[in-house]
């Protein structure tokens, strides 16, 4: 796997990890902005497969910063951990921000998303 992705499992159910998630991001100054079902969304046209939901969070202010310096970060704002089921394990995942420095070429946003992955892992890993 990339290390551009932070990823871990858990032994909790699909469900109880999406809870824990979103038990969890206020407590570190974040907020659920949405929730992707995408097992639904796909059912709607026909498709099947497993859980996956897709939670979109934010700070506003490491987002305003963030926007100050590079309208073109709105590509991949807010934030997002996916959830879904792999056999009898749920993983949840997300993009490092700092790896997407590389790919903006904006260095001067490092500590700003050093900030915010720390922040996530400490969410992801309190949810797990």
């Amino acid at each position: 796997m990339s290390n551009a992705v932070y990823q871990v499992t858990t032994d909790k159910s699909f469900t109880e990890a999406v809870e824990a998630l979103q038990a969890q991001t206020p407590t570190h100054a974040f907020r659920v902005l949405h929730i992707h079902d995408y097992q639904t969304i796909l059912a709607e046209k026909g498709f099947t497969r497993g859980p996956l939901k897709i939670i979109e969070i934010c700070h506003a202010q490491y987002a305003h910063e963030t926007l100050q310096q590079e309208a073109l970060f709105s590509l991949v704002m807010p934030c997002r951990i996916s959830v879904y089921t792999e056999g009898e394990k749920t993983v949840i995942n997300t993009l490092r921000p700092t790896a997407l420095l590389e790919m903006f070429e904006k260095p001067e946003l490092q500590e700003t998303a050093e900030q915010v992955e720390k922040i996530m892992i400490e969410i992801i890993n309190s949810s797990k």
